[in-house]
C-alpha cells in the first residue's frame, strides 16, 4: 500500500519548482508516509492524517491554486488508503466478554443470557461490570419519581380526572419536583463528600432514602449486600477495584450521569467504553444472544407471509421452547406457525445435542488495532455489540467524541444548574446559552442535547443517543474515514459505516428481553403511563407504597361491612364453598382497608377478616349464620359452620413493591410474614383438620418469572413455612400447599373481585384479562417429583383441543399441570365412525365475542368463575388429576345428590362421582338455555341478512355470541361421523387443527372479514357498533361454530336463506384452510361456486400476509 510518489505528485501538480512553504510541507508529508516501514497501522493512519491536513492547509489558503485538482485526487486516494489500512494486518481481538450491570441488582434473567454466551465461548474470559458502590441509585430514582409523580397527582387531582386533560401538563409539573429532589440529593451528597471519612455512594444514599423517603434502612442494607453477593458469584469485576477510570474528566462524566441524572444507560455507555480500551475484546448488552448457525434451519424455507426479523424472532423462540436454555422465553410467535413448521423446527432442534450445535462460536474475531465494530439497527449503529482491540485507536475516538460532546454540554447547563432556579428557570437560563452557541454545523446536535434534564422521565427525551450513545461513534468513524476529530453532526453513509459492522452471523439481536426493552419514552407509552398513574392514584391499587399513611388503622366497621359492602356484591353463590377464607389486611392504609372489605363481600358466608394491623386487638370478624350482623371471635378463630371444611384459603392484604423486590411485602421480611403464619397455625389446628393450605400474597408485583421460584418473595416464603404446616396440620402434605401471588398492579373493586392493570394502562377485571391473556394469578408449589419448587399460572383461558388419535400428530399436545387450566372447560365426546374421541380440554369460551359492552358480561362470568372453583374443588377431593374432564352432558340427580362423569382423556375410561353441588347441572341448564335463546334470535331476525345488530343490540341475553355457537356445536351435535366417516386421518387432522388454531385471531381487521363474507355470499351483514369501535380483542362474526357441525346442518338444509348464512359460516371457518381442505369441504357439502371462490381466494390470501407481527 501506497500513495503517488512526491515526484509523480510534482509532475501533476504542473512542473513548476515548488515555491509555496505549504505546498513543500505537502510533499515532505508524503515522502514520508511512502518510506515507512513500520508495521504499525496506528502510525500509518497518523502520517496520513498528518498529510491530509497540509492538504487542507494549503487547498484552504490558495483556493484557486492550479495544484489544487491533482490535490482533492490525492485526498480521496488518501481516503481510501485509510480503508486499506484498517483492513490490513488484522488479527484476534483479545478474548474478553464484557457485559455491564450498573446500579442496582442484577437480574436473573440477564444472568441467563450472559450464561448462552458462555457456555459456547468456554476460552472468553466473561467480565461483568459493576459499581460496588452504587447498588442504590436505581432505587433512589425510583423513590424520587414516585413521590414526584403524587405531588403533581395531588396537585392536578381535579383536572387529571377530565378526559380532556393534556397529560403533558402533569409531565412538566412533575420534571419540577423530579428536578427539585434531584437538587436535595446532589446538595446532601456534596455535604457527606467533604466529612473526613468520605462514606461510599450507596452509604449516601441509604441515609437520603431513610430520612427522605421514609426507607427501612435494614432493607436496604440487606439489598444492597444481597446484590453485590450475587453479581461477584456471577463473573462480577468492580470498576473501582480495577482502576477502570484512569482520566479523572471521565469519572466526572460518569458521576454526572450516575448521580446527578441518574441516567443508568449513559453511565453504562462510559464503562463498555473504558472496558474495551483497557482490555479489549467484545462487549454485549445483556439482552443479546448469540448469533444462530447461518445453516442450522437451511432446509424450512420462510413462509412470504413472515418478514425476515419475525422469521429470526420464530428461530430463536423455537430454540428456547424445545431446549429450554431461557426459562419462560416466549413462544408467541412460533406458536402461530402451522403445523409442519413446527414439526421441522422441532425434529432439526432437537436433533443437537451441543448448544455449540446451535449457537455460533466467537472463536477468533480478526480486527484491525485502529477499529472498534459495532452492531446495526435498522440500517444504522448501536452499540448493543461493540468489538475492539485493547487501546484501539476508534475506540479512543469515541471516547474523545464522548468528552467533547459533555464538555460542550457542561460549559452551557452548569452556569445554569448553579444559578440555583427551579426547574423551568433553570431550562431557560441552559437553553438561552445553548442556543446563543448555534452555528449551522452544530445546530442539530444542539437541538437533540437540549432536553438533557428530562431524559428518562419526559417523552422524546433522547440527549443520551447524541451525547454517549450511537451519535457518538457515528460522528467518530465519520472522523476516522475523514482523518478529521470531533466532528460534531457529521455521519458516513450506510455503505461506508459498513466497513464497521458487528459480524451479524455471531449475534441475535432480536431476542425477547431487546423487543422488551423500550427505553425509549415517547408520547405513546407517555400517554399509557399516565392512565396507568390516574387509576393508581383514583382507584387505589395495593403498589409501591409511597405517600401512604400506614398509621390511619381504622377498625373493621361493622354496619359499613354489612351494608356498604355485602349488598353491592349482590352475589348469589352458587353452592357452598368447600374452604374457609382468612382474609388477614397488614397494613393499616385506607387501601388495604377497602380492599379487605370488598374481599369479604364476595363470599361473605365463607370468610373471616382480620385486622392484624391492629396488632392485640386484632379479632376474627364474620357474617352471622342469618346474615343479618357482623360477630367476632379471637383472632384467627372461627364460627362452627366454617369448621368441617376441607381447605384453608388464607389472603394477605397488603402493598407490594417493585419486581427486583424478592425480601419484602406489606414491610415484612419472609422470616416475619412466616412467623405471623406459624401463630396463625397453631390457632386455627384448634378449629380446623383441612387438606389443602393455600396462602395468597395479595399485593402488586410480587412475582416475576424473570426470578428463580425459590429467589422470590413467594418462593422463599413457600420453603420457610412448609415443614410448620405440615407438622400442624396433619391431613397436609406438602403437594397441596400453594402460594398465589400477583405479577401484574392489582386492586380490589368494590363487587370483592380483582382487577389488574392491563398494558393499555386499563384496570380490567379477570374477564377481561382472560381476554387480554394475562395471567390473574401465579401459584407457586412444591414439586415432589423434582423435588424443587414451580410456578404455574391460574389462567382460564387455552386452546380447544383436538380428537385423541389426532393429537398424537401434533407438536403442543401436552397438557399444563394446572388443573385450575381447565376449571371452565366444556368437553364434547364426537364419535366417529372408527371409535374416537374428540375432547376438549380447554375451551376458551371468551376469545372472539361480539357484545355491545363489556359489562354485558359479568354475570356470565361469575357464574363461569364459580363452576370453576367448584370444578377444582371436586377433583382434588375425588384426587382427579388434570387427565379427566368433565362431562356436562351427562349428570344426573339421584335423590339429594348428583352424580357427575368425568372422562380419562388418556384412555377414554369413565369415573362417576356424587357431589351435593347443584351448581354443575344448574351451570348445564344455563348454558342450553342461554343457547337456545341465542339460536332463536339469530334465526327469527335474519330477515335477509345473516346479522341484524338491532335485534342483537337489544337482547339482553346474547352476552357471549361467539362462545354460544361455539357450545351449541358442543351440545346439539354429539356426533360427526356423518359427515367425517369418509375423510382420510389427515385430512381429519388438518380440520381440526384448523379450527382450533388461532389462525382466526391473527386478524385486526374485522370488518375487511366481514366484507370478505359479505361479497362472497352476494349478502349484507350489518357490523355490530362495537366492531367498529374496536373492541380490544379479534372479533369475527361466526367463528366460533363447529366446523363439523355446520357443515352437517348444511347438508340438511333445504331453506335458500338459512343455506347461504350456513354457507357463510362454513366460509368463516375454513379461511385458513389449505387449497386442498377448502375443495375437500366444498365436495362434502356441495357449496355454490361463489362460496367455494371464497375459500380458495381467501386461503390464499391468508398465506400471502401476515396479520400479527
Amino acid at each position: 500500500m501506497s500513495l503517488i510518489s512526491k515526484e509523480e505528485l510534482i509532475k501533476l501538480a504542473y512542473s513548476i519548482r515548488p515555491r509555496e512553504n505549504e505546498y513543500k510541507t505537502i510533499l515532505t508529508n508524503l515522502d514520508e508516509y511512502n518510506k515507512l516501514t513500520t508495521n504499525n497501522n496506528e502510525n500509518k493512519y497518523l502520517q496520513l492524517k498528518k498529510l491530509n491536513e497540509s492538504i487542507d492547509v494549503f487547498m484552504n489558503k490558495y483556493k484557486t491554486s492550479s495544484r489544487n485538482r491533482a490535490l482533492s485526487n490525492l485526498k480521496k486516494d488518501i481516503l481510501k488508503e485509510v480503508i486499506l489500512i484498517k483492513n490490513s494486518n488484522t488479527s484476534p481481538v483479545e478474548k474478553n466478554l464484557h457485559f455491564v450491570w450498573i446500579g442496582g441488582e442484577v437480574s436473573d434473567i440477564a444472568l441467563e443470557y450472559i450464561k448462552q454466551w458462555a457456555d459456547i465461548n468456554a476460552e472468553y474470559n466473561i467480565k461483568l461490570w459493576y459499581d460496588s458502590e452504587a447498588f442504590l441509585v436505581n432505587t433512589l430514582k425510583k423513590a424520587i419519581v414516585e413521590s414526584s409523580t403524587t405531588e403533581a397527582l395531588q396537585l392536578l387531582e381535579e383536572e387529571i380526572q377530565n378526559p380532556q386533560f393534556d397529560n403533558m401538563k402533569f409531565y412538566k409539573k412533575r420534571m419540577e419536583f423530579i428536578y427539585d429532589r434531584q437538587k436535595r440529593f446532589i446538595n446532601y451528597y456534596k455535604s457527606q463528600i467533604n466529612k473526613p471519612t468520605v462514606p461510599t455512594i450507596d452509604d449516601i444514599i441509604k441515609s437520603h432514602l431513610v430520612s427522605e423517603y421514609n426507607r427501612d434502612e435494614t432493607v436496604l442494607e440487606s439489598y444492597r449486600t444481597n446484590s453485590l453477593r450475587k453479581i461477584n458469584s456471577n463473573h462480577g469485576i468492580d470498576i473501582r477495584a480495577n482502576s477502570l477510570f484512569t482520566e479523572q474528566e471521565l469519572l466526572n462524566i460518569y458521576s454526572q450521569e450516575l448521580l446527578n441524572r441518574g441516567n443508568l444507560a449513559a453511565a453504562s455507555d462510559i464503562v463498555r467504553l473504558l472496558a474495551l480500551k483497557n482490555f479489549g475484546g467484545v462487549y454485549l448488552d445483556v439482552d443479546m444472544l448469540p448469533g444462530i448457525h447461518s445453516d442450522l434451519f437451511k432446509t424450512i424455507s420462510r413462509p412470504s407471509s413472515i418478514g425476515l426479523d419475525r422469521w429470526e424472532m420464530i428461530k430463536l423462540e423455537a430454540i428456547m421452547k424445545y431446549k429450554k436454555y431461557i426459562n419462560n422465553y416466549t413462544s408467541e410467535n412460533f406458536d402461530k406457525l402451522d403445523q409442519q413448521l413446527k414439526d421441522n423446527f422441532k425434529l432439526i432442534i432437537e436433533s443437537k445435542s451441543e448448544k455449540s450445535e446451535i449457537f455460533s462460536k466467537l472463536e477468533n474475531l480478526n480486527v484491525s488495532d485502529l477499529e472498534i465494530k459495532i452492531a446495526f439497527a435498522l440500517g444504522s449503529v448501536i452499540n448493543q455489540a461493540l468489538i475492539s482491540k485493547q487501546g484501539s485507536y476508534l475506540t479512543n475516538l469515541v471516547i474523545e467524541q464522548v468528552k467533547n460532546r459533555y464538555q460542550f454540554l457542561n460549559q452551557h447547563l452548569n452556569p445554569a444548574i448553579e444559578s440555583d432556579n427551579n426547574f423551568t428557570d433553570t431550562t431557560k437560563i441552559f437553553h438561552d446559552s445553548l442556543f446563543n452557541s448555534a452555528t449551522a454545523e452544530n445546530s442539530m446536535f444542539l437541538t437533540k442535547i437540549a432536553p438533557y434534564l428530562q431524559v428518562g422521565f419526559m417523552p422524546e427525551a433522547r440527549s443520551t443517543i447524541s451525547l454517549s450513545g450511537p451519535g457518538a461513534y457515528a460522528s467518530a468513524y465519520y472522523d476516522f474515514i475523514n482523518l478529521q476529530e470531533n466532528t460534531i453532526e457529521k455521519t458516513l453513509k450506510a455503505s461506508d459505516l459498513i466497513e464497521f459492522k458487528f459480524p451479524e452471523n455471531n449475534l441475535s439481536q432480536l431476542t425477547e428481553q431487546e423487543i422488551n426493552s423500550l427505553w425509549s419514552f415517547d408520547q405513546a407509552s407517555a400517554k399509557y403511563q399516565f392512565e396507568k398513574y390516574v387509576r393508581d392514584y383514583t382507584g387505589g391499587s395495593l403498589s409501591e407504597d409511597n405517600g401512604v399513611d400506614f398509621n390511619k388503622n381504622t377498625a373493621l366497621d361493622k354496619n359499613y361491612l354489612l351494608n356498604n359492602k355485602i349488598p353491592s356484591n349482590n352475589v348469589e353463590e352458587a353452592g357452598s364453598k368447600n374452604y374457609v377464607h382468612y382474609i388477614i389486611q397488614l397494613q393499616g392504609d385506607d387501601i388495604s382497608y377497602e380492599a379487605t372489605c370488598n374481599l369479604f363481600s364476595k363470599n361473605p358466608k365463607n370468610s373471616i377478616i382480620i385486622q392484624r394491623n391492629m396488632n392485640e386487638s386484632a379479632k376474627s370478624y364474620f357474617l352471622s349464620d342469618d346474615g343479618e350482623s357482623i360477630l367476632e371471635l379471637n383472632k384467627y378463630r372461627i364460627p362452627e359452620r366454617l369448621k368441617n371444611k376441607e381447605k384453608v384459603k388464607v389472603t394477605f392484604i397488603g402493598h407490594g413493591k417493585d419486581e427486583f423486590n424478592t425480601s419484602e411485602f406489606a414491610r415484612l421480611s419472609v422470616d416475619s410474614l412466616s412467623n405471623e403464619i406459624s401463630s396463625f397455625l397453631d390457632t386455627i389446628k384448634l378449629d380446623i383438620s383441612p387438606k389443602n393450605v393455600e396462602v395468597n400474597l395479595l399485593g402488586c408485583n410480587m412475582f416475576s418469572y424473570d426470578f428463580n421460584v425459590e429467589e422470590t418473595y413467594p418462593g422463599k416464603l413457600l420453603l420457610s413455612i412448609m415443614d410448620k404446616i405440615t407438622s400442624t396440620l396433619p391431613d397436609v402434605n406438602k403437594n397441596s400447599i400453594t402460594i398465589g401471588a400477583n405479577q401484574y398492579e392489582v386492586r380490589i373493586n368494590s363487587e370483592g373481585r380483582k382487577e389488574l392493570l392491563a398494558h393499555s394502562g386499563k384496570w380490567i377485571n379477570k374477564e377481561e384479562a382472560i381476554m387480554s391473556d394475562l395471567s390473574s394469578k401465579e401459584y407457586i408449589f412444591f414439586d415432589s417429583i423434582d423435588n424443587k419448587l414451580k410456578a404455574k399460572s391460574k389462567n382460564i383461558p387455552g386452546l380447544a383441543s383436538i380428537s385423541e388419535d389426532i393429537k398424537t400428530l401434533l407438536l403442543d399436545a401436552s397438557v399444563s399441570p394446572d388443573t385450575k387450566f381447565i376449571l371452565n372447560n366444556l368437553k364434547l365426546n364426537i364419535e366417529s365412525s372408527i371409535g374416537d374421541y374428540i375432547y376438549y380440554e380447554k375451551l376458551e369460551p371468551v376469545k372472539n365475542i361480539i357484545h355491545n359492552s363489556i359489562d354485558d358480561l359479568i354475570d356470565e362470568f361469575n357464574l363461569l368463575e364459580n363452576v370453576s372453583d367448584e370444578l377444582y374443588e371436586l377433583k382434588k377431593l375425588n384426587n382427579l388429576d388434570e387427565k379427566y374432564l368433565i362431562s356436562f352432558e351427562d349428570i344426573s340427580k339421584n335423590n339429594s345428590t348428583y352424580s357427575v362423569r368425568f372422562i380419562n382423556k388418556s384412555n377414554g375410561e369413565s369415573v362417576y362421582v356424587e357431589t351435593e353441588k347443584e351448581i354443575f347441572s344448574k351451570y348445564s341448564e344455563h348454558i342450553t338455555k342461554e343457547i337456545s335463546t341465542i339460536k332463536n334470535s339469530i334465526i327469527t331476525d335474519v330477515n335477509g341478512n345473516l346479522l341484524d345488530n338491532i335485534q342483537l343490540d337489544h337482547t339482553s341475553q346474547v352476552n357471549t355470541l361467539n362462545a354460544a355457537f361455539f357450545i351449541q356445536s358442543l351440545i346439539d351435535y354429539s356426533s360427526n361421523k356423518d359427515v367425517l366417516n369418509d375423510l382420510s386421518t389427515s385430512v381429519k387432522v388438518q380440520l381440526y387443527a384448523q379450527l382450533f388454531s388461532t389462525g382466526l385471531n391473527t386478524i385486526y381487521d374485522s370488518i375487511q372479514l366481514v366484507n370478505l363474507i359479505s361479497n362472497a355470499v352476494n349478502d349484507t351483514i350489518n357490523v355490530l357498533p362495537t366492531i367498529t369501535e374496536g373492541i380490544p380483542i379479534v372479533s369475527t362474526i361466526l367463528d366460533g361454530i363447529n366446523l363439523g357441525a355446520a357443515i352437517k346442518e348444511l347438508l340438511d338444509e333445504h331453506d335458500p336463506l338459512l343455506k347461504k348464512e350456513l354457507e357463510a359460516k362454513v366460509g368463516v371457518l375454513a379461511i385458513n384452510m389449505s387449497l386442498s381442505i377448502a375443495a375437500t369441504v366444498a365436495s362434502i357439502v356441495g357449496i355454490g361456486a361463489e362460496v367455494y371462490y371464497f375459500l380458495i381466494t381467501y386461503s390464499w390470501y391468508i398465506c400471502r400476509n401476515t396479520f400479527i407481527s
